[in-house]
């Protein structure tokens, strides 16, 4: 049997727009049907229309609310339904809008109809957004009472939640008013690392700006100050006197952090990062009673992160760029090997670094001239000091 080679042509661009276009016109032809005929559609089925267009015509629950909302909307508003029919105002357009005059009085339900039917042939080249914020920012002046009770109770329910996970770490999620969330908004965007990669690399950005808001939180925990380092929280260093004789430090100890709520426990490798820099209160228990508790010890003095700010200025290993307000000192010999806490002994790295460091073992040692070198295995990565200000000729 022979089979005739049919060949499906390749799609195009404009093959694509113009199928966007008519699923859009389409949508505006139902709306204006509804409108026309939604009461005998109701008579005809004994159900609601929303009902009958979600099982005649199989669409979700959201999406007849949509269509019948316009159709409700189109009634009251024939300059819009003739804007719709000379196709200036698109389906998508028509939603928005409609959501945007659901609390307009009916008394000014023309002024808002105008409007539309004016601008929206102006606007029909340009952004379709601008053609919903005027209408947008047109109803919040029609009903600026409605207005500002939206935002009274946007305010009265702001919230912010920490939610710890059993496996460590936590969720952070919340609603803001609009004001507040411009500040916090503005200031995590500002203290986050400039945008890299791809536009569309949302998981990379997504991790800057949890950058951004730790960057926060170290300089409150600072003191504020912008020429200081960042400060890890203090901790608490939990060791059982049985477990001390059997087991190394890193594996007896567990470092929690004061949090609202249970304290979250660190892995060994986390409270290794941590214990560079924190300031470490030692608490010894036998069974349930604590029978020793140490001073805080901060290892690493304010005079201390003045000079690794100076001279390291950021993450110092090679190809990483992040700046100083995300990095740790780290000990080059571990204090538990009797490494001095000294600048000498300090490099500054970021955390992913920081923990790649003592996760891996990397051996780090000091130039005479300045340059770092990182070794580990056969590889070998040098990090030359940074550009300083530049001699006067």
């Amino acid at each position: 049997m022979q089979v005739d080679d049919v060949t499906t042509p390749t799609p195009t661009l404009d093959a694509l727009l113009d199928v966007l276009r008519e699923a859009d016109r389409l949508n505006v032809r139902a709306a204006s049907m509804l409108s026309a005929f939604s009461r005998r559609i109701e008579h005809e089925a004994s159900l609601p229309v929303d009902m009958v267009v979600r099982l005649g015509a199989r669409r979700a629950g959201w999406d007849a609310r949509d269509l019948t909302a316009a159709a409700e909307a189109l009634r009251t508003m024939p300059r819009t339904a003739e804007a719709l029919e000379r196709d200036d105002v698109s389906w998508s357009q028509l939603r928005a809008i409609v959501r945007a005059a659901r609390d307009v009085r009916t008394e000014d339900r023309p002024t808002l109809d105008e409007r539309i039917a004016a601008r929206a042939r102006e606007l029909l080249d340009a952004d379709p957004e601008l053609l919903i914020t005027e209408i947008e920012d047109l109803s919040a002046r029609l009903r600026p009472d409605l207005a500002t009770r939206r935002e009274d109770r946007a305010i009265e329910t702001s919230f912010l939640t920490l939610q710890q996970r059993l496996g460590g770490g936590g969720r952070l999620y919340g609603e803001m008013d609009t004001e507040r969330f411009a500040v916090v908004a503005e200031g995590i965007h500002a203290a986050a690392p400039p945008p890299t990669g791809t536009g569309n690399d949302r998981t990379l950005r997504g991790r800057q700006l949890a950058d951004g808001l730790v960057g926060l939180c170290d300089a409150y925990l600072s003191g504020g100050g912008g020429g200081s380092l960042p400060r890890t929280p203090r901790v608490l260093a939990v060791m059982d006197l049985e477990e001390l004789d059997r087991l190394g430090a890193a594996e007896a100890a567990r470092v929690l952090w004061r949090v609202a709520g249970k304290p979250g426990r660190l892995t060994p490798l986390s409270a290794e990062v941590l214990a560079c820099s924190a300031e470490v209160v030692p608490v010894i228990f036998e069974g349930a009673h604590p029978v020793a508790v140490g001073d805080a010890n901060d290892p690493v003095t304010e005079p201390m992160r003045r000079a690794l700010l100076a001279r390291d200025q950021g993450c110092r290993f090679p190809c990483c760029d992040m700046p100083a307000r995300f990095c740790d000192p780290h000990h080059i010999v571990p204090r538990g090997r009797g490494g001095p806490t000294c600048v000498t002994n300090l490099v500054l790295l970021c955390r992913r670094c920081h923990r790649r460091m003592h996760r891996s073992r990397w051996r780090i040692t000091f130039e005479p001239e300045g340059t770092i070198v990182f070794a580990y295995r056969r590889w070998r990565h040098e990090s030359p000091p940074p550009v300083r200000v530049a001699q006067r000729e």
